[in-house]
């Protein structure tokens, strides 16, 4: 089974950095047998609920060689322009059938949001969605995702956020 990873560092005062919270995803999905095939993930340089747009910020997203590769750097308001042509590859990638779970991290899915057109084509689609983030996991819920579980983020980790989510989708499967 493939999943997607969408969203941000978030508001968390443990943020951890791409690549730590990619592998840690990896490791859990790899044990379930399922593959990370499609990240969306933004980095900045002081938690988002405190950010503006010339906040210093990074893009990651997988290679075609499933590795991470820094896609944009700059300001949040760059970071957020490269990734609204990410977020249109997401969705159709997801429309395509190639993506059968939806991971959100702190993820922008307002009406104007940097990750609203994957979650719109989840919607869709009817592919389950989980996550952590109580805030966009909530504009989630009143968009009509598939949620399988929902849980807040200030205080995860990389590790606890892919073990939980990895629950929940052998749950699922």
């Amino acid at each position: 089974m493939n999943v997607a990873l969408a969203g941000s560092g978030g508001g968390s005062t443990r943020r951890s950095d791409a690549h730590e919270e990619v592998s840690a995803l990896q490791t859990q999905l790899d044990a379930l047998g399922a593959t990370l095939t499609h990240v969306q993930l933004i980095s900045c340089e002081v938690p988002l609920d405190r950010s503006s747009l010339a906040s210093r910020s990074e893009l990651w997203t997988l290679a075609s060689s499933a590795a991470l590769t820094q896609r944009a750097k700059g300001t949040l308001g760059e970071v957020n322009a490269a990734a609204e042509a990410c977020d249109q590859e997401l969705a159709a990638a997801i429309e395509r059938g190639e993506v059968g779970a939806l991971l959100l991290v702190s993820a922008d899915v307002a009406a104007t949001g940097v990750n609203r057109r994957a979650l719109a084509a989840a919607v869709r689609a009817r592919v389950p969605v989980c996550g952590t983030g109580g805030a966009s996991l909530g504009l989630a819920a009143e968009a009509g995702a598939r949620l399988l579980e929902v849980s807040g983020s200030v205080g995860t980790t990389s590790h606890t956020r892919a073990i939980a989510v990895s629950a929940t989708l052998a749950r699922h499967w």
